[in-house]
């Protein structure tokens, strides 16, 4: 997957990219609540299929975000297998509790740029720390634009051959002390640069708090998410996923 494809997404016009960063942090957080205590399959299908369907509305690409919480499906799935006690239900209930709570955070991460997110968590956390966070998100980035071009480069002259897997290993392990050697020498210049221009724990104030329209979608269905899972009523779940189905496929002929 790219790693700049979640920057683009928060850029397009949706309706969870005009909502405010605290309304969908509160949303989200409301639903992974709701994962955590639910039980039953179909809320939890009913759940995740809600929060599907609001990305589809906020022209998130679906596929490319189901594939993202298949990872958490696929992680989930070797847990049940290695405490497998001979329940279908009990392990499809914690697979679709990773694909809720990997969609709840997607919806998040996916409408918002990342400056925005770690702004946000400014109140919560002490003052060096989100800018710590942030530094950390825009470092990944760099460092994975750095590996492919030493992977390309190592390529290219012979450094990867099958015939040869022990030499492979060892040019494969010199190009990642080689990344790391230029990530500790990139951080420590960017901090000095930091310090120099007057850093002071603080690079940017945060987002002031604050409610508009399209920011009581994901806090309604945050809590109408906690609600399905406090109430336990699998008619109510039936009559969930039957909205969110239909929301889904207005959604997806946007």
């Amino acid at each position: 997957m790219d790693p700049w494809a979640l920057d683009r997404w928060a850029q397009a016009p949706g309706l969870l990219q005009r909502a405010t960063p605290l309304s969908k942090l509160v949303g989200a957080a409301l639903a992974v609540a709701a994962l955590a205590f639910a039980e039953a399959p179909v809320t939890l299908a009913a759940i995740a299929l809600g929060w599907l369907a609001l990305m589809a509305f906020s022209r998130l690409p679906l596929l490319a975000l189901l594939r993202l919480a298949g990872y958490a499906a696929l992680f989930a799935a070797l847990y049940a297998l290695s405490s497998w006690e001979g329940s279908w239900g009990q392990s499809l209930a914690l697979m679709l509790k990773a694909v809720g709570s990997a969609l709840a955070i997607l919806s998040v991460v996916g409408s918002t740029p990342y400056p925005v997110v770690f702004q946000s968590l400014q109140p919560l956390l002490p003052p060096p720390l989100p800018d710590a966070l942030l530094l950390t998100y825009r470092s990944l980035f760099l460092l994975v634009e750095r590996w492919d071009h030493l992977w390309i480069a190592l390529r290219l002259r012979g450094g990867i051959r099958r015939a040869r897997p022990w030499r492979s290993l060892e040019n494969l392990g010199a190009c990642l002390a080689i990344l790391v050697l230029d990530a500790m020498d990139r951080s420590e210049a960017l901090y000095d640069a930091m310090l120099l221009r007057g850093y002071r724990a603080s690079m940017a104030p945060p987002v002031p708090p604050g409610l508009n329209g399209p920011g009581l979608c994901p806090l309604f269905l945050g809590g109408a998410s906690l609600a399905l899972a406090i109430l336990r009523s699998e008619a109510l779940s039936v009559l969930a996923i039957a909205l969110a189905a239909i929301a889904l496929g207005l959604g997806g002929r946007r």
